[in-house]
């Protein structure tokens, strides 16, 4: 009971403000109803409106106003409307607890340049990326003349035929005049996993201080993309349409939905193998 008692209190507030919302309404109503009815009919009402339809029009205005004002002030007092929802579902405590700490519908509201220069290290996966590492080079390229950062990038092997062709299957080609889409070649692909390869070794300088770039191919095909700056990470979700289209992103940091993502990646390590640097036989 002393439950529901603080929760009545706590909104009574708001209540009283809804209902002088509402009683306002009614009075605004009412002193336009009666000049209405008093303009068709000369029966009942003097053909002049009654000297207090202005006056409850006024008053209703005002109480209207009120309750207005009343509720900004209310919601202002207990942050906004959409945090006591949030609140009251239990909503924001489920986000802050995985760890969400942004959803973008399109990649040039992600903020991977900011993310690239604040960062140590990256750990990249994807099945190939030749537009997103031309995007940002400028930024890769300055990241890796620091000695003590990193980039350790997987990428489905592309001597894996039976990997290769379920790729081709979840990245058609795009569809031509209305046809259905055409999974990839294998050859294709193969191609994109390879230069995707050989532009991140072209990262890093020629001369000079340099960081490290780790490249391994996994015998797994990835279920999404997947990019960690320390202790942030973007998640990029795959589609099964054909149609070529974004996909939305999701930004982690500390929380559970963020620790699943880095221990799924920590265990590609053991699952992989390391093609650049060369490894001593």
């Amino acid at each position: 009971m002393r439950g529901n008692s603080d929760h009545n209190t706590k909104y009574k507030a708001l209540w009283i403000a809804l209902g002088a919302i509402a009683v306002g309404v009614g009075l605004i109503y009412l002193g336009a109803y009666v000049r209405e009815l008093n303009s068709e009919s000369s029966f009942f009402f003097r053909r002049d409106p009654p000297p207090w339809c202005d006056a409850v029009r006024d008053l209703g205005i005002t109480v209207l106003l009120a309750g207005l004002v009343g509720i900004f002030f209310e919601l202002a007092a207990k942050s906004d409307f959409l945090s006591i929802v949030m609140e009251r579902a239990g909503i924001a405590q489920n986000i802050s607890d995985a760890g969400i700490t942004g959803v973008f519908k399109i990649r040039r509201h992600v903020p991977f340049e900011a993310l690239i220069t604040s960062s140590t290290s990256i750990h990249i996966v994807i099945a190939y990326s030749n537009a997103w590492v031309k995007e940002f080079r400028a930024e890769l390229q300055e990241f890796l003349k620091s000695p003590d950062h990193k980039i350790i990038l997987y990428l489905p092997n592309p001597d894996n035929l039976t990997i290769l062709q379920e790729l081709c299957i979840r990245f058609p080609d795009e569809p031509i005049s209305g046809q259905p889409a055409q999974p990839t070649s294998t050859s294709v692909l193969q191609a994109r996993i390879k230069q995707t390869t050989g532009d991140f070794i072209s990262l890093l300088p020629a001369v000079g201080a340099r960081g490290e770039v780790k490249i391994l191919y996994m015998d797994r095909s990835p279920m999404y993309s997947a990019y960690i700056f320390d202790r942030m990470a973007i998640l990029q979700l795959f589609k099964h349409r054909a149609k070529r289209t974004e996909t939305p992103y999701i930004q982690l940091a500390d929380g559970w939905f963020f620790e699943y993502i880095v221990e799924d990646v920590d265990q590609l390590q053991v699952q992989s193998v390391v093609v650049f640097p060369a490894q001593p036989n």
